[in-house]
């Protein structure tokens, strides 16, 4: 037997327990002893290692030069596949000219090499490159087509997830429009195909492309019956925290029939089990409103709001900008108030520590000057969407009053426009500035409630601002009075 042979066929013996057990530094030594009479794969296995960090780690970092030398190894052995391993230590930027810098010419350049020889990996690496931007095209702009070449190729010898990504290419509209909307029949014939090869997200995102109405009998109309089907595949397969949420989404909405929150609820629970998290925000509605099993069959404004400070945790991390996320912030926070409103309804024995919690959680993660879109501050967007528990929580907390938006909007002209008599008599009890209108005589917030129809909003914002005149008169009055009697006094 040759020499190469013998160790790396000792070590398969050992692996498979044909030996009893053995010690892992036994397999190394032998892999090392047959990469040194030149098998490849022995050289293929130990780079593995090396890079996976199962062996030869330094200061807890795996050995990347240690495994790209026994790549190239493997590759002056005849043994192509590992180009592909080699394309990945760069584009990861583990090894390279510049340490922890990827380098995407030098990666494509491996993968190439190792697609040469018809391998499906580097041939969907290449599509990925070309799919993610990493390689672009002269003018800067993706270059879909070409990735959608590499994910046909390696398509065609069946890498499934190049299926899948094919579907995903037509599904945003990257490729081959219909009338200027995604290609949704091509995307799901990819979908479909990948499926077919075992491919379980691809049975997730055929459920959501029939939830959603994109493909189906009747174009345009959402089919849930065989998104749940889809869905209930996808789960059947893989404890999916995708799968298990769009299902308890399709029950809780009653896509299925009446609404079925029991049903929602334990498909909630399942994906926030399975690692998801936008779950919490609807099942927070299930607990706050009690309309689901044991815990949930009565409102439990307690786990409500555990549940709505997740989702608000959520939101900020998934938020790219500031703006972006305040739009959607406002409704779970809107939600923890209301909660708080029930529970000191309720003479919740707790009450106060709840309110200093949350009080504590809001400024820690949000904050009283988060702006949005426009110039809108959160204490604008609640009012603007009628949010009006948030919207006092806001102003009791000290939020700045006077902000204006880009419209040259106040928060008191914008209660005064939308008839919140309430909300605007606290923002003037408040100190929030009452700006005149077109003319001296005239209240700008007053005179926005009367265009829109409030007049009993509009008078009642007149008279707070005359009895806060006339108390300010007041105060002042008797201040010189008090001055006066002193200066009197001292006289004698």
């Amino acid at each position: 037997m040759n020499n190469q042979y013998a160790p790396y066929n000792l070590a398969k013996m050992y692996k498979n327990k044909q030996l009893g057990e053995y010690d892992f530094s036994v397999l190394q030594a032998l892999y090392e002893q047959a990469s040194q009479f030149g098998h490849s794969k022995a050289a293929y296995r130990l780079a593995k290692w090396y890079e996976k960090g199962l062996i030869g780690k330094e200061n807890g970092i795996p050995n990347y030069l240690q495994a790209q030398t026994y790549y190239e190894l493997a590759v002056k052995r005849g043994l192509k596949k590992a180009n592909n391993n080699l394309g990945y230590l760069y584009f990861g930027g583990f090894v390279g000219q510049i340490n922890g810098t990827p380098d995407y010419l030098k990666a494509k350049e491996y993968y190439e090499l190792a697609a040469a020889g018809n391998n499906s990996g580097a041939l969907y690496n290449l599509g990925w490159l070309y799919d993610h931007g990493y390689l672009k095209k002269e003018d800067g702009c993706y270059d879909y087509l070409k990735a959608r070449a590499y994910y046909e190729l390696a398509a065609e010898l069946g890498n499934e997830i190049a299926m899948e990504n094919l579907g995903h290419l037509y599904c945003n509209g990257h490729i081959d429009q219909v009338n200027g909307s995604p290609n949704y029949i091509k995307a799901k014939e990819w979908f479909e195909m990948a499926a077919d090869k075992g491919r379980i997200s691809a049975l997730l995102h055929l459920g959501i492309l029939y939830a959603r109405g994109y493909i189906g009998q009747i174009e345009g109309e959402p089919d849930y019956l065989k998104a749940k089907e889809y869905l209930e595949l996808a789960l059947a397969n893989n404890p999916s925290n995708i799968a298990s949420f769009y299902l308890g989404l399709l029950y809780q909405r009653g896509c299925l029939g009446p609404i079925d929150n029991l049903k929602a609820q334990e498909y909630y629970e399942q994906s926030l089990n399975s690692g998801g998290v936008i779950a919490s925000y609807y099942l927070a509605f299930i607990y706050k409103n009690g309309t689901g099993a044991g815990a949930a069959s009565k409102p439990n404004h307690l786990k409500a709001i555990e549940l709505f400070k997740e989702a608000i945790l959520i939101k900020i991390k998934e938020s790219t900008c500031c703006y972006e996320s305040a739009w959607e912030l406002f409704d779970p926070c809107q939600e923890i108030c209301s909660s708080i409103t029930c529970l000191e309804a309720q003479a919740n024995v707790e009450i106060e520590a709840i309110k200093k919690s949350w009080d504590t959680f809001f400024r820690e993660n949000i904050g009283l000057n988060f702006k949005a879109e426009e110039g809108n501050s959160l204490l604008q967007i609640a009012l603007l969407n009628n949010k009006l528990d948030f919207a006092r929580y806001l102003i009791h907390a000290g939020i700045p009053l006077n902000t204006l938006n880009q419209k040259d909007q106040s928060a008191l002209e914008i209660a005064a426009m939308k008839g919140m008599t309430e909300i605007a008599l606290l923002l003037i009890e408040k100190g929030a500035e009452v700006r005149q209108g077109a003319f001296p005589e005239l209240m700008k917030p007053a005179s926005l409630a009367w265009k829109n129809n409030h007049f009993e909003t509009a008078s009642a914002i007149r008279m707070a601002v005359l009895e806060k005149k006339q108390e300010a008169y007041l105060d002042t009055w008797i201040e010189l009075q008090s001055s006066r009697l002193s200066c009197y006094q001292s006289k004698f």
